[in-house]
């Protein structure tokens, strides 16, 4: 599954009321992660503008916002905590982590292939720690892209922007030996290596437990 990480946050932004800088600025963090945004940063208006769409959450550890065989109606934005996305192979009745979402890396999460086609989620979404989130309704969602074109356009564009940066850290994951991608995450993604499980990050990488622990050793 290819996430939509940094994707619908543009729904959420009047272009009469942010700074231009402000939304380049949270696109980097939604769609690469590459510096901390919160709430705290958005104009009090905004924030308030976001409460009033979304429906504000405190999830469990090991809490399931998705599981397999649900419907997927929802769009989740990590406002806290740390969850990830599993895929579930039927054939060889395999469970995988495919993606990580916390507050500073592809913090909207939703099951894609659920809410855009409606039917049933092959795709868990999972509290790995005590976690707070903004819940969007598809209903919400859809009504404000189809009143305002500009939202239309910075849909379009953060789409692109969080498939590619997904297709980048799978290619790495698919070229560089373990070793190699172990330290790449170090480097560029070192909040996936503080607030995610390291079973999980294992889980990602397609190796034992033990083996990231001989990795962490080097």
């Amino acid at each position: 599954m290819l996430s939509i990480s940094g994707f619908y946050i543009n729904i959420l932004f009047d272009e009469m009321r942010l700074a231009g800088n402000e939304i380049l600025k949270f696109q980097d963090v939604t769609f690469f992660g590459n510096q901390h945004f919160s709430l705290a940063d958005l104009p009090e208006e905004i924030r308030e503008n976001i409460f009033d769409l979304g429906e504000f959450r405190k999830i469990k550890n090991q809490q399931n916002v998705v599981d397999i065989g649900e419907y997927c109606t929802e769009i989740f934005w990590v406002i806290n905590g740390a969850f990830v996305c599993q895929y579930f192979e039927e054939e060889l009745a395999i469970e995988r982590t495919i993606n990580f979402h916390i507050d500073s890396f592809h913090s909207f999460m939703t099951s894609v292939e659920s809410y855009f086609y409606n039917t049933k989620s092959k795709y868990k979404l999972k509290a790995v720690r005590q976690s707070e989130v903004i819940v969007f309704k598809r209903s919400a969602v859809n009504e404000l892209i189809e009143n305002n074109s500009f939202i239309n356009q910075l849909c379009f564009a953060g789409l692109t922007s969080a498939l590619t940066s997904e297709i980048k850290l799978r290619s790495k994951l698919t070229i560089l030996p373990a070793d190699k991608f172990y330290s790449y995450l170090i480097t560029n993604y070192p909040q996936i290596i503080q607030q995610i499980p390291s079973k999980y990050i294992a889980e990602f990488m397609g190796i034992t437990q033990e083996w990231l622990s001989k990795l962490k050793r080097r």
